[in-house]
């Protein structure tokens, strides 16, 4: 019984510099993130349920819709779609739709498509990313509201000149999420995005997290690794600097929850079904 008692007391004195903790759940030493399957899911159909200050809110969807080509080459065509809930819509109706269409070989953009609705009134915007020259052709159709999230927007809108020049690799706001996804990367590492957004250049960087286990409600026990994604792009947009992505730590980096604040609060996403 003395051996016992001392055998348990060693454990709980010791536990703590065996398993290494962080908020997120206990990191298990063992678990690594995966090498990129360097390749996208054909109809990978992710939705998601959208919090602000825990309500219910809405839902966003990403889907790869498919291969096209574009000026001879393979591209992916990949759109996303978000919407408010029946009880959200009474206060607040809206819908983006945005398709971007990245080469299946490089992963980088070559066009960018945004149309924002709100209540009866919409805009389109078009982005055409010319590699050749780092350039970028702009179009955009009448001017509708918009949903104020961040209060420095104009401040940086003066202090950040727009252009039309790309800065090196540049991806666009939505296609930059599946770069990451196909990109080498290690746990405590800093990887940097260049994101071209309102007409200006953005670099993010990404403090990618070490793996470890996390349950998931209705959905069980998942390898994750957490990143956080740094930039002034985040307080332009959203009115916060930071934000957080979990994705899970197998080839295909599937992101099943993130996390964000904003001028007026913060919103959360939580994917609704792992896909298989």
């Amino acid at each position: 019984m003395k051996k016992t008692f001392i055998m348990l007391l060693l454990v709980l004195l010791f536990a703590p510099f065996l398993y290494a903790q962080n908020f997120h759940g206990k990191e298990a030493i063992a678990l690594a993130i995966e090498k990129p399957a360097r390749k996208l899911n054909i109809n990978e159909n992710l939705n998601y349920s959208v919090e602000w200050l825990g309500i219910p809110v809405g839902k966003i969807n990403l889907h790869v819709e498919g291969v096209i080509k574009i000026d001879g080459r393979d591209c992916y065509l990949i759109a996303a779609k978000a919407w408010p809930n029946n009880f959200f819509k009474k206060f607040y109706d809206f819908e983006y739709n945005v398709n971007t269409l990245i080469d299946s070989h490089t992963f980088l953009t070559r066009r960018f498509e945004k149309t924002r609705r709100i209540g009866k009134d919409s805009v389109q915007e078009i982005i055409d990313f010319n590699r050749q020259n780092n350039s970028v052709h702009y179009t955009t159709q009448k001017s509708a509201p918009s949903l104020t999230l961040s209060f420095e927007r104009i401040k940086l809108q003066q202090d950040i000149p727009s252009t039309y020049e790309l800065a090196p690799n540049s991806q666009d706001l939505f296609s930059a999420l599946y770069y990451f996804r196909i990109a080498d990367i290690k746990p405590d590492d800093k990887f940097k995005l260049n994101i071209y957004y309102s007409l200006r250049n953005w670099q993010v960087v990404a403090d990618i997290g070490r793996p470890f286990i996390k349950a998931l409600r209705k959905k069980g026990s998942l390898a994750v690794f957490n990143v956080k994604l740094t930039s002034l792009l985040n307080t332009f947009v959203l009115g916060k600097q930071d934000m957080e992505v979990v994705f899970s730590a197998d080839s295909r980096r599937i992101p099943v929850l993130f996390k964000f604040g904003s001028g007026i609060g913060t919103f959360r996403g939580v994917l609704e079904e792992f896909p298989k």
